[in-house]
Formats: C-alpha cells, structure tokens, sequence
C-alpha cells in the first residue's frame, strides 16, 4: 500500500485508495485531514470526507472539528 501512495500523483487518487481501504476494513466513511505547516503563522488545513453532507455540516456547526488536532 505504501509504494502505491508514493506513486500517486493527483489528490483524487489518494481520496480513492482511502476509500478502498476503509471499504476492506469494512468501514462506511472515512475522513482525512492534512495540515500543511507553511506559512506557518497560518497553516493550510484540508479536510476530506465520503461522509454525508448533514452530518459533515453538524459536526462543523458543534465545532467538534476543534477538539482534533490535524
């Protein structure tokens, strides 16, 4: 799986790997989260999800997000 990922060359393909292996650990959704540390006064953070959009808009809205460091 590692050499699989370093050969990946679009977002897309990480995102769809994920998946299939969440799928194999017989999970429903998954989520990812990268924190990119420049700048770092103000880091990037990207948040994926196959979750669904209600519950996505939830867990946002009880700032739950907050609670995990990514």
């Amino acid at each position: 799986m590692l050499l699989r990922f370093q050969r990946m060359e679009a977002a897309e393909e990480v995102y769809h790997e994920i998946e299939l292996q969440a799928q194999q650990l017989e999970y429903d959704y998954y989520s990812l989260c990268v924190r990119h540390p420049v700048p770092f006064t103000r880091p990037k953070v990207a948040f994926y999800t196959n979750y669904p959009e209600a519950w996505v808009s939830y867990y946002q809205a009880k700032t739950f997000s907050q609670l995990i460091r990514c």
